[in-house]
């Protein structure tokens, strides 16, 4: 079986708690709309139990006390095409003084100018 990971940074998505779509990155919420979107593959139904469910869990994702970085982080895979780092270095930590320190500043995508 193929894995993905995945950020999400906000997408249109279903609350059934109130009824209406909104931009969160509640995993709960993401998942199920991608889901019946047809973007991840289920067999589950999509009925009223369903929502009930994903309410549950999407309160139980709210709940959670996520640590959010200070400063922003990079999305590029270390040493990949867009990250265009070059060395003997094997791992970063995804932050702007790490791609400094590695001399690749100027690829961290706040910095970058596409």
């Amino acid at each position: 079986m193929k894995t993905k990971d995945v950020t999400i940074k906000g997408r249109l998505v279903y609350d059934p708690r109130i009824d209406k779509n909104i931009i969160s990155d509640n995993p709960a919420l993401v998942m199920a709309t991608l889901a019946e979107e047809g973007i991840i593959k289920t067999e589950w139904v999509f009925d009223e139990v369903f929502w009930e469910n994903i309410s549950h869990l999407a309160d139980y994702c709210d709940s959670m006390e996520i640590e959010k970085p200070d400063e922003p982080l990079c999305f590029f895979n270390f040493g990949s095409h867009l990250c265009s780092y070059i060395g003997d270095e094997e791992s970063c930590d995804k932050t702007l003084n790490r791609c400094k320190e590695l001399g690749n500043e100027k690829h961290f995508p706040a910095m970058a100018k596409r």
